[in-house]
């Protein structure tokens, strides 16, 4: 291999490492670690990997989770069979269970001697927790005894069968199916719904899919039998071709699927946010970052990182309990000025707030000024004033996502150094 070659290899995993959300790290043959990625370190509440080199898993977890990581490592060693996706529980800064999916791999070097272990490991929180959820409920997809069936090159309803249906169209006899789709849409489904159900079942819309090859779908809506008691429903539909009459009918039945959806989207949204806060967690707000440079490219935005000064000896004087108390007030205090912003926790007293379509970076800085100076606590009589530095950056769409977190934290870093308790800019062509 060319020198050229391994320094460009070099770089690759460096940037790899500074910017995969996914946990990789790497150990030599004595399990001691000697790299790993900032998210393995954030995990850690590590802000570098440099902070992690030279120590062991019983150095950075508890006990008997660390004593769990050696064994596998040197079962592995042991066996020289990788291991692959395995579900073991990893380190939350606010003490709940989560969950990865972690493979570990040999290293070798040229002789095939065994030098380290290689591992990466993602999140999979979400997905274990719908798991559970489910085995817990013992949910099941309940099908609906309603079905209707129409002949769709004559525009006429066949059938109708279950409760709903009937009392739908008791006084109407062949009712015309373009009929009876308004007939559901104006009874049944949710006024924010109705366009979208209206347009999805267009007869000429249904045929043209049937053109295209499409003969089964999927709809999901929401619609009551009361107009008050609404439920996520999922309409499933097949076109087929009736040997019979030589004409296109829809078949279409429906399944209750709330429980389930309702689950999906509580899973959903606490999977985007901080468990303490309920803020946007780093992921989310990585997310909403490249969300607003692809949809306003043109417009020039800011991002402010925030932290909290003298934080680790808050904790370490009063406490854990106390310190999320402050945590929990700030993010309190940062959602009262920042009303219209996106606001994110991305580490242990870490936070970011997204500015769009800024015109008047002055506006910006005092918005920012106004939370260097955050809150006052009290425990008995003593009171306690918490401050923070605020790092501000501006950007468009010719920067990275992880660009702009870097510029915003250096800006942050150089109010550190100046003294903590105050704002500094991150001073380019477009500031």
């Amino acid at each position: 291999m060319t020198l050229e070659k391994t320094e460009f290899l070099i770089k690759a995993l460096e940037t790899l490492f500074k910017t995969s959300d996914d946990l990789l790290f790497i150990k030599d043959s004595n399990l001691i670690y000697i790299n790993c990625s900032t998210s393995f370190a954030n995990m850690v509440n590590k802000r570098t990997s440099d902070e992690l080199i030279g120590k062991t898993d019983y150095d950075l977890f508890d006990f008997e989770l660390a004593k769990r990581y050696i064994e596998d490592d040197k079962a592995l060693m042991e066996s020289e069979v990788s291991i692959i996706n395995n579900i073991e529980p990893i380190p939350d800064e606010n003490g709940r269970k989560k969950y990865s999916s972690t493979s570990k791999h040999l290293i070798r070097d040229n002789n095939n001697n065994v030098i380290g272990i290689f591992g990466i490991a993602r999140d999979v929180t979400a997905q274990i927790e719908l798991e559970e959820e489910k085995e817990k409920s013992e949910l099941s997809t309940t099908m609906f005894k309603d079905i209707l069936e129409a002949d769709l090159m004559k525009n006429q309803m066949i059938r109708a069968e279950g409760d709903m249906w009937k009392n739908l169209i008791k006084n109407y006899e062949r009712v015309e199916f373009t009929r009876m789709v308004k007939l559901i849409s104006n009874d049944y489904i949710h006024s924010e719904y109705v366009d979208e159900f209206n347009s999805f079942y267009d007869l000429n819309a249904l045929i043209e899919k049937y053109n295209k090859g499409i003969k089964e779908f999927t709809h999901i809506t929401y619609m009551c039998n009361d107009k008050k008691n609404y439920r996520w429903i999922e309409i499933k539909s097949k076109m087929y071709m009736s040997k019979v009459t030589n004409s296109l009918r829809l078949v279409s039945f429906l399944q209750d699927s709330d429980e389930e959806i309702r689950l999906k989207q509580h899973l959903t949204e606490k999977a985007q946010h901080d468990d303490l806060t309920n803020l946007f967690n780093r992921q989310s707000m990585k997310e909403r970052i490249s969300q607003c440079l692809v949809e306003h490219p043109n417009q020039m935005n800011a991002l402010l990182f925030i932290d909290l000064d003298y934080f680790k000896n808050i904790n370490d004087t009063y406490g854990h309990i106390f310190g999320d108390k402050i945590l929990i007030n700030a993010a309190e205090k940062l959602k009262s000025v920042f009303q219209n912003e996106l606001i994110g926790r991305i580490g242990g007293d870490e936070f970011i707030v997204l500015i769009e379509d800024v015109d008047d970076i002055e506006q910006v800085k005092r918005k920012a000024e106004n939370i260097v100076s955050l809150l006052k606590l009290y425990i008995g009589n003593e009171e306690i004033e918490v401050t923070c530095s605020v790092g501000i950056t501006l950007f468009s769409k010719n920067d990275s996502i992880d660009q702009v977190i870097n510029q915003a934290d250096q800006a942050m870093y150089q109010a550190k150094q100046n003294g903590k308790s105050q704002i500094s800019l991150y001073f380019t062509d477009k500031s």
